[in-house]
C-alpha cells in the first residue's frame, strides 16, 4: 500500500498516526515503508510534525525528528511545530524537542573536538551514544574527522565504540575509511 496515499481532506496516515492516536507502533512502520515525513496538508499546511506538536505526542515528534523531518516547517498562519507546542503548553514535546537537540549538538561537537561544548552537554545529562537526526552516532562523527580526544572523552563516559549508523559502520570502519590512523589504533 501507499504510506502516502492522502485522504479526501488531505491528511496522510503518517499525519494521523501522530493525531489522536499518538501511535507510535503505526509510525514506525509508516516510516520504514518511506512515508514522507515533510507532506503538507494542504487545508492549514501542518505536516505530521505539527500534529504530533499540536497532540502531546512526545514518542511520534522524536520518532520524526530521527527519521528527517523538517522541524522549520511553518504552517499556513507562519508557525512551527515548536511554536504549536509552546502555544499549547505542551511541556513533555517541548522537553524532547530539546533533548533531541543537544544531542544534536554533542554529535556537532564531537565531529568538531569541541571538548568544552561536549563535557557540558554530557555534564548535563545528554547521554555519550547521542546520535543526530540521521542516526550517527557522536563516535562516528569523531572517528571520522580523526578527533582522538573527542573519542577518549565519549569512552570515558560511557559511550559504545561499537555503535552504528544507519548503514552499519562502526567508529572503527570510519577511521580506518577515512584514513585517521590514531583513531583506528585506539579504537
Amino acid at each position: 500500500a501507499n504510506p502516502n496515499l492522502a485522504d479526501s481532506d488531505g491528511g496522510t496516515p503518517l499525519m494521523a498516526a501522530a493525531t489522536f492516536m499518538g501511535s507510535l507502533p503505526l509510525m514506525r512502520p509508516l516510516l520504514e515503508a518511506k512515508a514522507e515525513v515533510d507532506t503538507v496538508h494542504p487545508k492549514h499546511g501542518g505536516t505530521a510534525f505539527h500534529f504530533a506538536c499540536k497532540y502531546n505526542r512526545p514518542d511520534c515528534a522524536e520518532a520524526l525528528v530521527r527519521a528527517g523531518c523538517d522541524t522549520s516547517l511553518r504552517t499556513k498562519d507562519g508557525k512551527t511545530g515548536r511554536d504549536v507546542a509552546q502555544a499549547l503548553g505542551r511541556t513533555t514535546v517541548l522537553e524532547r524537542l530539546e533533548a533531541l537537540e543537544k544531542e544534536r549538538e554533542l554529535v556537532g561537537a564531537a565531529g568538531n573536538n569541541d571538548l568544552q561544548t561536549m563535557g557540558r552537554l554530557i555534564a548535563d545529562g545528554v547521554s555519550a551514544d547521542a546520535k543526530d537526526g540521521d542516526g550517527n552516532p557522536a563516535v562516528l562523527g569523531a572517528a571520522m574527522e580523526g578527533h582522538l580526544d573527542a573519542l577518549k572523552l565519549l569512552r570515558r563516559h560511557g559511550a559504545k565504540l561499537e555503535a552504528t549508523d544507519r548503514f552499519g559502520w562502526t567508529a572503527l570502519i570510519e577511521a580506518v575509511y577515512y584514513g585517521k590512523t590514531d583513531c583506528a589504533e585506539a579504537l
